[in-house]
């Protein structure tokens, strides 16, 4: 089977190179499903990335309605994200900025259970 692109043909069964899904303040399930669709093997994805990102700030001192507070019960932690890329091999960007306590911020590569604190 071929597909026509403009004037260009290309197979239908081409592998891309690389796939990157984003979210932001995103529960488990987002994470879960965004790495189903890059890790599957009808995918056709050489290289899964997801870049998973949370923004946390006091409630009531919201920088963005998208913010959520620190306290919120659907942030997925750093130890689950590592936990969930063991049997997988999709590549995760986890990044945490929470302007209540900036111990905690940082951005992570995380990739078949190993995670390295990039900043």
């Amino acid at each position: 089977m071929w597909v026509v692109l403009k004037t260009s043909i290309i197979p239908a069964n081409f592998e891309l190179l690389a796939a990157i899904e984003f979210g932001l303040n995103e529960p488990r399930e987002h994470l879960k499903e965004d790495m189903r669709r890059l890790d599957h093997p009808d995918s056709n994805v050489a290289n899964g990335i997801i870049v998973h990102l949370y923004r946390l700030s006091e409630s009531g001192l919201k920088f963005s309605g998208r913010d959520w507070t620190s306290r919120s019960k659907r942030i997925v932690t750093l130890q689950e994200v590592i936990a969930l890329t063991v049997n997988s091999s999709c590549e995760v960007y986890y990044s945490l900025f929470e302007s209540t306590n900036p111990q905690k911020n940082g951005v992570w590569h995380i990739i078949r259970g190993k995670a390295k604190k990039l900043y």
